[in-house]
């Protein structure tokens, strides 16, 4: 187990970079990402060219693009071989909470959803990137999308809007709304196994395993006592993570939901956590800028 201080804040987003070389964790209220060069665990910052401090980021499945969210309702895709941005996507000036990668929505192009006020679409590698090939609006009514993900293997994308505690999934080749999930409490963060058969969705006290066929609770995976703040999924498709206000790292088999281990550093309440990808190691980020990253021995 190894812990990193060098960021100070609230850890809001934490992910492994495709390739493993690198962690990197968005802190809230910062403008600029902490990145780890992995698994050395050299720290260096990255300024960027970005209005405000930064609230997300997300790396494309192939490692080519990183595109970064800021609380003023501005999401940057960086082209990370030529370290530059291409182009710039303006929202309302609310924050980009949620951002998610596909390469089925436009054939052999990456295609971005970006989630604020509504859910958009956008191909990065369209024929002239700095004015994007579109910016297609999925239908919705107003809210506020925290969490936004593509199901790995069919056209389906799932949003938690957390104004009106609905998770709405979309198809998104026909930009269609095909079904509303009400939570009693509104959902925050979401991810899908690795074959999409299993959603996972932060709701209050507890995260929520789904089946996505009819899109019926499997399980309920409580804290003692707090929010879940985050969920992960291993790339394996063993199990998945959440995160706690309580302090606790806890994992949770996928298929049935079944408590599996827990894990407490004893460093605050946890707001981020991420899976490398090869599933052996998992990091968390703290409430107080604190992240440590372990090998998963279940």
């Amino acid at each position: 187990m190894r812990k990193f201080t060098e960021l100070s804040g609230r850890v809001v987003r934490l992910a492994f970079s495709p390739e493993g070389t690198t962690l990197t964790a968005a802190v809230r209220g910062s403008p600029q990402l902490g990145i780890w060069e992995w698994p050395g665990g050299q720290f260096r910052h990255s300024h960027l060219d970005i209005d405000g401090a930064v609230s997300t980021f997300a790396y494309s499945p192939d490692g080519k693009w990183l595109v970064v969210g800021g609380d003023i309702g501005l999401a940057l895709p960086y082209l990370r071989a030529r370290n530059i941005y291409e182009s710039e996507i303006t929202l309302k000036q609310r924050p980009v909470d949620g951002l998610a990668f596909s390469s089925r929505v436009v054939p052999r192009r990456t295609v971005v959803a970006v989630g604020a006020d509504r859910v958009r679409l956008y191909n990065l590698d369209g024929p002239n990137t700095r004015q994007m090939l579109w910016g297609a609006q999925l239908p919705s009514g107003a809210g506020w999308f925290r969490s936004v993900a593509f199901h790995p293997s069919a056209d389906v994308l799932v949003g938690c809007d957390t104004t009106n505690k609905l998770i709405r999934v979309w198809n998104p080749l026909k930009r269609d709304q095909s079904v509303l999930v009400t939570r009693k409490s509104a959902p925050t963060a979401a991810v899908f196994s690795n074959t999409g058969e299993r959603l996972l969705v932060a709701s209050g006290g507890q995260a929520q395993l789904l089946e996505t066929e009819a899109w019926e609770t499997v399980a309920e995976c409580k804290h003692a006592r707090g929010k879940v703040t985050d969920v992960a999924a291993s790339p394996c498709g063993r199990w998945f993570a959440t995160a706690g206000t309580d302090g606790i790292v806890r994992l949770w088999e996928s298929s049935a939901g079944a408590a599996v281990r827990a894990f407490d550093w004893q460093f605050g309440p946890v707001t981020a956590i991420a899976f490398s990808p090869d599933g052996l190691t998992c990091a968390a980020g703290a409430e107080n800028g604190k992240v440590v990253v372990w090998d998963v021995d279940v």
